[in-house]
């Protein structure tokens, strides 16, 4: 609905003016800061040159089934989406090749990053990362630098969500992981997770908030296969 714009006999000078020109210019629309400006299939394609790269440094080989390239477009999708959202997760069981994805997504990026004219980043105009895996967050001396690590970067990958609370009484980690959750949710950067949990396991290990910031603002994609790798 547009706003009538009201004091149009203001003075361009006047304090009011200068204010109320400052507050027209803010976004009113609610959309994702971080947008590619590229065809699905253009992201699908590239992101399967990164899947393959990664796969000879790791002498592994794709496994080329349909379901594997209905996964790709559905991420090619939501990259393109300019609907508000957080980032994506990723969530399967152990073997389904969530870190894979998120590896060669993170390929993807760095070759985004030489090309400026193909994404656009709101207010942040980076496309630097981070890998983190939530383990991380158990040893004292190292967490408090890994928070800071995965608080500031423009796009974080965090793997692993939920390996973290396997060890009993150690509630650190997990304290951790919901505070940076909630952060990059209040900035609205861009996070990529991946998890062997499924929504019911996040709800119990991180409560309700954290939950209903997964479910609200993050595209869910579900990797529900047998482990599409294989070695050479």
């Amino acid at each position: 609905m547009e706003r009538k714009k009201k004091n149009p006999g203001l003075n361009p000078e006047h304090p009011d003016a200068e204010v109320l020109r400052l507050a027209r210019a803010l976004p009113q629309t609610m959309k994702s800061r971080l947008h590619l400006n590229l065809r699905p299939e253009t992201i699908e394609e590239s992101l399967i040159y990164c899947l393959n790269s990664l796969g000879c440094e790791r002498g592994e080989e794709l496994i080329d089934n349909t379901g594997y390239h209905c996964m790709l477009r559905a991420i090619s999708d939501e990259l393109v989406n300019n609907r508000a959202k957080c980032g994506l997760l990723f969530t399967g069981s152990y073997g389904t090749g969530k870190t894979t994805i998120m590896l060669g997504l993170r390929k993807l990026f760095g070759l985004l990053k030489e090309a400026p004219s193909a994404w656009a980043y709101q207010e942040i105009n980076s496309l630097d990362n981070a890998y983190i895996r939530a383990e991380d967050f158990r040893y004292p001396i190292a967490s408090y630098e890994k928070f800071c690590e995965a608080a500031a970067t423009p796009i974080l990958f965090l793997d692993n969500l939920g390996i973290e609370s396997d060890t009993p009484g150690d509630d650190l980690a997990v304290t951790l992981i919901k505070n940076l959750i909630r952060l990059r949710y209040d900035m609205r950067m861009f996070t990529l997770i991946a998890t062997p949990f499924d929504a019911r396991s996040i709800r119990e290990v991180y409560g309700n908030q954290i939950a209903s910031i997964i479910t609200n603002s993050y595209s869910i994609i579900e990797l529900d296969w047998m482990p599409f790798r294989k070695n050479s």
